[in-house]
């Protein structure tokens, strides 16, 4: 379902379906991705179509009525554990022309709106130190800092 933002009516929240993925919306991730990780990320219609089977992406679209591009997205992993179940939200990016126009809160909303919808007690991310205005974000949507550590083991070959 589409939601027009209330000072933008030209961008929508939606969640990305598997079977609308097209070569566009591969390129469209690929930019927001680079622009997450700091380098290329170049992702194939298969590869997003995995990844929206595998997880719940919400995009922001902007729609300039000539053409329609992601401007925006967050990945929703849910994991049912024992002690219940929990949300992981990754991959939460604004494309850098759109900043600070209100697109990261709405789709902060988005995601606390299903947080709620499903019954999850909190939202779980991690954040690399260096993105200090990511930080800045996160600690006004309301996140602290966790008493966990983050602990990681590449694996051979990768």
């Amino acid at each position: 379902m589409l939601r027009p933002l209330p000072a933008f009516p030209s961008i929508c929240i939606e969640r990305l379906a598997a079977e609308h993925v097209l070569e566009t919306t591969a390129w469209d991730v690929s930019r927001l991705t680079t622009q997450l990780c700091e380098r290329t990320v170049e992702l194939t219609v298969a590869d997003l179509r995995r990844i929206a089977d595998a997880t719940e992406v919400l995009v922001a679209i902007s729609d300039d009525g000539a053409y329609a591009h992601i401007v925006g997205m967050v990945c929703l992993v849910w994991m049912p554990l024992p002690q219940g179940l929990r949300l992981l939200v990754e991959s939460f990016v604004v494309d850098v022309d759109h900043r600070g126009t209100g697109i990261a809160s709405t789709l902060m909303d988005a995601v606390a709106r299903r947080a709620e919808a499903e019954g999850v007690s909190h939202i779980s991310l991690t954040c690399n130190p260096k993105r200090e205005a990511a930080q800045a974000f996160y600690r006004t949507a309301g996140f602290t800092a966790a008493a966990t550590a983050v602990l990681r083991k590449p694996v051979q070959g990768r």
